[in-house]
């Protein structure tokens, strides 16, 4: 089954085909914002009660209740992040233990001023099910609920460019994705500057059908589907995106701080694009629920410090989320060139050297994707699926799946420089007469004739004798000839020996 979530101009797709989702009014916590603890909160010990007991003798025979008011997040259709621990939590008119019934397991936890908190731990189980939270005198249910992977589609507008922008595949009519569901975070365009965490975000997950596809992201559809296809489990998607937005647009206001302002000042010409805007309204609403990882997919306008501020970005969100295993796709950009976006190897390379440092982090290779003068490209099946496939490839464990050839190590000998790849056990391949490959002995780079060995490339030029430096791929539309037998594209690099 597919739900969706929509966040700020992101969609969650939902499996099922009935009626509408349950209430998607805002949950709080008396004196509390949503990223921290709150005052007053009584968290629950996650007790789990008489595990083999049937649902049914778990559940009091109490009418259902209006009086539990519970976030969007936790609403009809949902997608449960499987074989983890996570936490419930909504406001109830009144205080005193309450219980939440998963699957026939209990879990026990304390409104108090309120508002609860109750600590659950999912399964593997592959069918919906009903949710049901209770006191001893009233309950609410919350209906066709799937444990799967739950995944935050994240960024600026290449993210957010819907199905409608490409050609979108021929469906059916008013076919389900139950596979798929997902969340819409909306984009807060509102004229106030935004300095706390929003609480009032309308949310609430939705199943994909053909006559939403069109309104839903193009790179999370994709990804969703070769997740799906390789995985067999329901797949949950958060859709948080928004048009050229920065890095610090997605902070919040303490951690903003510290990155330089010039650049912020620059491109701070609307509220959505100002110092911490996007984490306030999208990102602090959905901090409580749990996800397995995040797709992200920015930088177009930012190639000032962008490893800096990445990184930055990357234990921010793993420290707010509460998880500092949070799995991180970095979607590396495809080629463009205009007269306005420079920067894109330095952005390119800034992406490959975060992935590499962090842990818990994969870059997908898209250089041979694009449109030359278009910064937002149509060819977003192949960029989702690479997302998908890397992630895979990385967390899961399923290898054989196409990979990019990568940089393994690099070395000169004689007269040649010679770079070595992973991903590419059956050999490398030369397109287009070899082009785009350069050295220099110093500062100034030379056109490189390239042959190929197995996973190997020798790069020479008559003008270079000693080689120090290689570049491969590196320009904002730049020349592609390096594959593996896969189909695969070698990722841009520049290397220098020591």
């Amino acid at each position: 089954m597919i739900r969706l979530f929509k966040v700020g101009v992101t969609l969650i797709m939902l499996s099922v085909m009935c009626g509408s989702c349950a209430g998607s009014s805002d949950v709080s916590s008396p004196g509390a914002s949503n990223s921290t603890g709150s005052k007053g909160i009584v968290t629950s010990s996650a007790a789990q009660t008489n595990s083999a007991s049937s649902a049914s003798s778990q559940i009091p025979s109490v009418p259902q209740s209006e009086e539990f008011v519970l976030p969007g997040l936790i609403s009809n259709y949902m997608v449960l992040q499987r074989n983890s621990s996570m936490t419930l939590w909504g406001n109830y008119s009144t205080d005193g233990p309450l219980t939440a019934e998963i699957n026939g397991k209990t879990y026990t936890g304390e409104c108090k001023d309120g508002y609860f908190e109750i600590d659950i731990v999912t399964g593997n189980e592959t069918e919906s099910f009903d949710l049901t939270i209770f006191s001893a005198t009233e309950k609410t249910v919350i209906k066709n609920v799937v444990l799967g992977e739950v995944f935050l589609c994240a960024g600026q507008s290449n993210m957010q460019l819907t199905m409608s922008y490409i050609e979108a595949p021929e469906l059916s009519e008013n076919t389900p994705f139950n596979h798929i569901r997902f969340v819409n975070v909306p984009v807060q365009n509102t004229l106030d500057v935004v300095t706390s965490p929003a609480t009032d975000v309308p949310l609430k997950w939705e199943i994909l059908f053909n006559s939403t596809l069109p309104g839903f992201s193009a790179v999370a559809y994709y990804f969703g589907e070769e997740m799906y296809r390789n995985l067999k489990v329901p797949i949950g998607i958060i859709w948080v995106a928004a048009g050229d937005t920065i890095i610090a647009s997605w902070l919040p206001a303490e951690d903003a701080k510290t990155i330089e302002t010039v650049y912020q000042e620059e491109r701070a010409m609307t509220h959505v694009r100002s110092t911490s805007h996007m984490f306030y309204t999208m990102v602090s609403p959905i901090l409580k629920y749990k996800a397995r990882g995040v797709i992200w997919y920015q930088g177009e306008n930012q190639p000032y410090k962008y490893d800096e501020y990445l990184t930055k970005l990357i234990n921010v969100w793993r420290r707010e989320f509460n998880n500092d295993k949070l799995e991180f796709t970095v979607i590396q950009l495809p080629g463009m060139d205009n007269s306005w976006n420079k920067g894109w190897p330095e952005i390119r390379e800034a992406q490959k050297q975060v992935s590499e440092t962090l842990s818990d982090c994969a870059l997908s290779i898209n250089i041979d994707c694009g449109e030359k003068p278009e910064i937002h490209p149509k060819d977003k099946k192949p960029i989702g699926i690479r997302a998908a496939d890397v992630t895979l490839d990385r967390f899961f464990g399923i290898q054989d799946l196409p990979q990019s050839p990568m940089v393994q190590s690099y070395s000169v000998i004689g007269t040649q420089f010679v770079v070595e790849f992973n991903n590419a056990a059956d050999g490398l391949i030369l397109k287009n007469n070899g082009i785009g490959f350069e050295i220099s002995a110093g500062d100034v780079f030379y056109p490189a004739m390239a042959t190929v060995e197995g996973n190997k490339v020798f790069l020479s030029s008559p003008e270079v004798s000693k080689p120090a430096k290689a570049r491969y791929a590196y320009a904002n539309w730049p020349e592609v000839s390096l594959y593996n037998k896969a189909d695969m594209p070698a990722e841009p690099f520049d290397l220098a020996t020591k």
